[in-house]
């Protein structure tokens, strides 16, 4: 089984530390479980914040 923890906020690491803490939790009950993080701090995400998505496509890959 796999198992995929999150981190969703991109401001702060009190998110990650938990999401981490809870794996390593999860994999000490059960080692057969693989566990991955994804941080979304490590990406660069774009906010939606109403304005029209064209505005951006000079972002886009390939433009």
């Amino acid at each position: 089984m796999k198992l995929l923890g999150i981190s969703g906020t991109i401001t702060s690491s009190k998110t990650e530390i938990s999401v981490r803490q809870t794996l390593d939790m999860v994999k000490r009950h059960d080692p057969n479980i693989e566990v991955v993080c994804m941080n979304l701090k490590d990406d660069d995400l774009q906010f939606c914040d109403g304005r029209d998505p064209w505005i951006f496509r000079d972002r886009l890959p390939g433009h």
